[in-house]
């Protein structure tokens, strides 16, 4: 659950500092008509904290994917993947958990990797969130976007 929600536009892309890159980023927000964006401060662990985004649905793909690439100053990402899933509840048994928990973060410990979630709470959203949560190596962040 979140702490607090800070809305300025300097934490979007955090690591920008020179006046041509921050041009660039304020260019990408204004186009891609962002509504709104901040930094999020979880309450578990106030060092942990996430740049979001909210931009309209009829925004194009490749906006957003210049966006991420400004975020992460242009280094391309070697695995993106994509959970979709119905909303219909799936229950794991545990060994099968245990087994795709170790490998999910085996990946992402191996490869500089995004994963992509609709932002719809399904069960298997809330799968990969509780993987992601509980993270044994915080040196090495899981960027859930």
């Amino acid at each position: 659950m979140a702490k607090h929600v800070t809305n300025h536009s300097r934490n979007i892309p955090s690591s920008v500092s020179s006046k041509t890159a921050r041009y660039e980023c304020d260019y990408i927000l204004t186009t891609l008509g962002v509504k709104s964006h901040g930094t999020i401060t979880f309450r578990r662990n106030a060092s942990n904290k996430a740049n979001f985004i909210r931009i309209s649905p009829d925004v194009s793909p490749v906006q957003i994917k210049e966006l991420f690439f400004q975020q992460c100053q242009h280094r391309r990402q070697s695995l993106v993947i994509s959970i979709t899933g119905s909303a219909r509840e799936y229950n794991m048994k545990s060994k099968l958990f245990q087994i795709f928990r170790q490998g999910l973060l085996k990946v992402t410990k191996t490869t500089n990797v995004w994963i992509i979630t609709n932002g719809i709470i399904t069960s298997l959203t809330k799968l990969f969130g509780e993987i992601i949560r509980t993270n044994p190596d915080p040196s090495h962040p899981i960027h859930l976007i």
